[in-house]
């Protein structure tokens, strides 16, 4: 049997040192290998979640212009739902203030005489006619045809809901002439809206 000479430790020692060496390299290796994969796979992982960021960022960007365009629709209606809602009420309160005036108006007798002048003027091919005005027009209604066609035209004592002018019935019932303000207006309505908004908003 052989026979060993020196420490038996150191001796051991030096046996398995290169043994030692080489687990701690592959060690070492399969640390560093390890740390490649983790830091690839953080790389990879942040990566697709930056893409994933990028894609939602851009769908959400995509769905607040939508928003803000219908959102800028909707307050444009709005918009100008009020300044027509503003339009018809000025509207209103200055055919309200007109009906209150009109017979302190040269220009409104005059355009009444007219009125009963052409319908007199289908009255006598007629046979006669009879008129409706609104309730705050009949006196001088018939002092106008009392001037203009007397015994040719009538007036109804039955008022027409009118803001002013006549609404006559030719004898027969089979003719109606409407020479009603009213008329005139709704004809004209798009151009009194548009004036009342210039007044009203510039």
């Amino acid at each position: 049997m052989a026979r060993i000479y020196g420490d038996p430790r150191k001796l051991a020692g030096e046996a398995v040192e290169p043994a030692r060496r080489e687990s701690l390299g592959l060690l070492e290796e399969a640390f560093e290998a390890a740390q490649r994969i983790v830091v690839e796979a953080i790389e990879e992982e942040a990566a697709r979640a930056s893409r994933e960021l990028e894609q939602r960022y851009e769908q959400l960007r995509e769905r607040l212009a939508s928003v803000k365009a219908r959102l800028e629709l909707e307050l444009r209606k709005t918009v100008e739902g009020e300044k027509n809602r503003y339009a018809d009420e000025a509207i209103r309160r200055a055919l309200e203030e007109f009906k209150r005036r009109k017979h302190d108006m040269p220009e409104y007798r005059e355009f009444l005489r007219r009125a009963i002048e052409r319908v007199a003027g289908e009255a006598r091919e007629a046979g006669g006619a009879v008129i409706r005005v609104a309730p705050e027009d009949r006196r001088l209604a018939e002092d106008l045809v009392l001037e203009v066609a007397p015994g040719v035209i009538s007036v109804d004592p039955e008022p027409a809901d009118i803001i002013g002018g006549v609404v006559a019935l030719l004898r027969g019932g089979e003719a109606r002439l409407d020479l009603s303000l009213d008329r005139i207006l709704a004809a004209e309505e798009a151009k009194l809206r548009m004036a009342a908004l210039r007044a009203l908003f510039g």
